[in-house]
């Protein structure tokens, strides 16, 4: 098969974007999600791939990527804790860019028309939140390019393959079961004769792939097994806020659907695009429109409305974001300004990995100005500077328990010890002052710390932003490839008595919480 040349040029930029500094935090395992698959992955076998089998009793991704990292990881030789990393990026990169040509393949199906395909192929290149997703070793690259694939050969009508690729999207992440039920409506609808045999040849082969490449779901042939329901419903639990996590602070507060349309149009897409793909969904006319339309607003919808609501939930949909931005970008004259607005966020987002991560560089700036000798705090729930650490003492501050006279008590002590405060990502610093009436005192600490009220000083801030200061956005945008540091010394004495402050005016209704609020939001619409 002849291949255009203009998608062949498409796909060497999309692999040059995301392979490029593909080893962005010097081996350092800045990302705690792929630091545990690195974790997992390094330490099973090709004879036993069950995550449990080897101390890895919670895991709720899938195997299928577990599979062919480590089934690559062993014909390289990159099967250690700091190599097979690498090998996880790389496939991640791999399928994205796969993810890429199917997006020319899904729209020519659509459109019929090589310049709109071109042109999503195009837009999904260069997408900032793609090419960041493509430069770690998650589970979600992999995700997306079997879910676009099985919807691919679905409008292609071979839902044998589409069932059997469906599969293997729940073999990497359970999640994207939710747009299961418009897959099975799209078959009914499309399928003039043996619409319920049709549907069941899906979920035959659906069932076999899932089957062969989840295998620890299953004791026996057809039994699930209890350890991979408590998983899933505990993750869920998580998601939710049913079970109390802390990274889940950030999210207090946050408004449905509003808060990650937010986040694609400021980083994820970028404005223009976003802008693009929303008109069109309302304006373009094609064939199988609804189709996109029920899985991005099923995805949506439903991640939405939870309490957590990560950027990588919605990364699914980027493709189908694409090609609705395609296909009311080529009616549009004149494209050159539209296309420079759209390839500024890119050109922006590359530079953090033209510099060596803020992390790296912060490490390096504290061993060159920090004596040996000096006593450093690490925010527990993150990473502790300086990296590999060469020698320092190290305090770790639990900020993220609840507020009480035994917490600051402690903290009060330790911060009597140290010599340097040292936060090395806003993770704490931004999230838990959104919860005042849960962490009154420490929201009214970071603030005071921030205005050099403690007694530390802060004499050092080390930071990378890609496009413009990025920390409003939600933290694992920024958190992991490019975190903002603050290095205080100590001036004095510890100087923050906890006991004086203590706001009555923030527990005005301390039973508020985030989740409560999302609650009473899902019933004042349904």
């Amino acid at each position: 098969m002849k291949i255009n040349k203009y998608i062949l040029f498409i796909l060497c930029l999309a692999l040059i974007l995301r392979l490029f500094n593909i080893n962005w935090d010097n081996s350092n395992h800045l990302h705690p999600d792929e630091r545990f698959l690195t974790m997992v992955v390094s330490s099973v076998s090709l004879k036993s791939l069950n995550p449990a089998d080897h101390g890895f009793d919670f895991y709720v991704y899938g195997t299928f990527p577990l599979l062919i990292t480590r089934t690559l990881g062993q014909i390289t030789h990159y099967t250690s804790y700091d190599k097979i990393f690498l090998i996880g990026r790389f496939l991640s990169t791999i399928f994205d860019v796969g993810t890429c040509y199917l997006i020319f393949l899904i729209s020519n199906i659509l459109f019929k028309k090589k310049s709109i395909a071109l042109w999503a192929a195009f837009f999904y290149a260069i997408a900032v939140f793609p090419i960041q997703q493509a430069h770690f070793f998650t589970v979600d690259s992999f995700t997306v390019f079997f879910s676009t694939i099985s919807i691919y050969f679905l409008l292609k009508k071979n839902y044998l393959l589409s069932g059997f690729l469906f599969g293997l999207t729940l073999a990497c992440k359970m999640s994207l079961i939710i747009i299961l039920p418009f897959l099975l409506l799209f078959i009914f609808n499309n399928q003039k004769k043996n619409k319920i045999f049709e549907i069941i040849k899906f979920l035959i082969m659906l069932f076999i792939s899932f089957r062969i490449f989840q295998p620890y779901a299953f004791i026996g042939l057809f039994n699930i097994n209890p350890l991979f329901i408590k998983n899933i419903s505990t993750a869920s639990k998580m998601i939710t806020g049913e079970i109390d996590y802390p990274p889940n602070i950030q999210w207090a507060y946050t408004v449905p659907l509003i808060h990650p349309l937010i986040n694609i149009f400021l980083v994820g897409l970028g404005p223009v695009l976003t802008i693009f793909s929303i008109i069109s969904i309302f304006v373009s006319k094609f064939k199988h429109k609804s189709l996109l339309i029920l899985v991005i607003s099923s995805i949506f919808v439903y991640q939405g409305f939870q309490l957590a609501k990560y950027m990588r939930y919605f990364y699914p949909f980027y493709p189908y974001l694409c090609i609705f931005a395609a296909a009311y970008f080529v009616k549009l004259k004149p494209k050159k300004l539209f296309l420079i607005l759209i390839t500024i966020p890119t050109i922006l987002f590359m530079t953090i990995y033209m510099r060596p991560n803020s992390r790296v560089t912060a490490s390096k700036w504290i061993t060159d100005n920090i004596p040996k000798n000096k006593t450093l705090t690490a925010e527990s729930w993150d990473d502790a500077l300086p990296l590999q650490n060469p020698g320092y003492k190290v305090i770790y501050l639990d900020l993220y328990n609840e507020d009480n006279e035994a917490k600051w008590d402690k903290l009060s002590l330790q911060l009597s010890q140290v010599d340097y405060l040292i936060i090395s990502s806003n993770r704490l610093l931004k999230s838990i002052p959104r919860m005042p009436q849960r962490y009154p005192i420490t929201s009214i600490f970071y603030k005071k710390l921030l205005n050099n009220e403690t007694g530390f000083l802060l004499i050092k801030k080390i930071y990378s932003y890609p496009i413009f200061n990025d920390e409003l956005v939600e933290e694992s945008f920024s958190v992991y490839d490019h975190p903002v540091i603050y290095i205080f010394k100590k001036q004095k004495s510890f100087v923050f008595d906890y006991t004086k402050n203590i706001p009555k005016a923030i527990y005005l209704n301390p039973s508020e919480t985030s989740f409560n609020l999302i609650d009473k939001i899902k019933q004042w619409i349904f």
